[in-house]
């Protein structure tokens, strides 16, 4: 090859660069080859014809790590999925502290819930003689003169009596207790009974006759009396 052969080529080569294309010069081949570079559907992929058949795929340095958007993530067909935990509940424990040296007495039970037949099954008994557990009050005193029952609605001189000496020797606490003698049709005037010394005496809030006088002086002896009776009766039987 002559020099005006080579200054020729060199010519048209520089030419060439000057074109868009690129240009491979292939000592083997007289003319110079335009390469076509052309977009593969993998932007991370570049596809070159040389314009003779053969065609070369070449990966963008750099561009491994584009991910194409319209793909959609394939799951392994074996792949296990995630599991979510799920909360556990423990059991609170719960203490208890009494107070300390803090005592619990039983709840009592008795033989009889009621009053009448406590009575009943007591009568002519005096107090002191009813075993523990029968009753949750103690027996009253009249019942160990052989009376029962309620004596707080009194109609006759007797029960009024009973009624009167009940309270006395329940400890009424040293007041003066008075009693209407509804039994003598005198409803309009009080007895007045002493504890201490068991006198009644009546009294009036209004001037009375004179044989209204003499009425409640009468009443007032008899309940009085019958008192007293009550007092010696049950000393007799049971003492104090």
């Amino acid at each position: 090859m002559n020099k005006l052969n080579l200054i020729l080529r060199a010519i048209s080569c520089g030419s060439l660069l000057l074109t868009s294309g690129s240009v491979i010069y292939n000592a083997n081949q007289p003319e110079a080859v335009t390469v076509a570079e052309t977009q593969s559907e993998d932007p991370n992929k570049i596809v070159t014809d040389n314009g003779h058949g053969t065609v070369t795929v070449e990966t963008k340095p750099g561009d491994s790590h584009y991910v194409d958007n319209n793909v959609e993530e394939q799951t392994p067909v074996n792949a296990t999925p995630p599991t979510t935990p799920q909360p556990t509940y423990t059991e609170p424990t719960i203490y208890y502290s009494p107070t300390a040296g803090a005592t619990y007495e039983p709840i009592p039970t008795y033989r009889f819930s009621n009053i009448h037949d406590f009575e009943r099954a007591y009568i002519y008994h005096c107090p002191q003689d009813v075993p523990a557990g029968e009753f949750h009050l103690p027996l009253p005193k009249y019942v160990a003169l052989g009376y029962i029952g309620s004596y707080i609605n009194y109609n006759d001189l007797q029960t009024a009596a009973i009624y009167a000496w009940t309270l006395i020797v329940g400890g009424f606490g040293g007041q003066t207790l008075e009693v209407y003698p509804n039994w003598a049709g005198l409803s309009s005037y009080p007895l007045v009974v002493d504890p201490a010394t068991r006198n009644v005496t009546w009294k009036s809030y209004v001037s009375v006759s004179d044989d209204t006088k003499a009425q409640l002086e009468t009443v007032s002896a008899q309940l009085q009396s019958e008192i007293k009776s009550l007092d010696q009766q049950y000393y007799a039987k049971c003492g104090y």
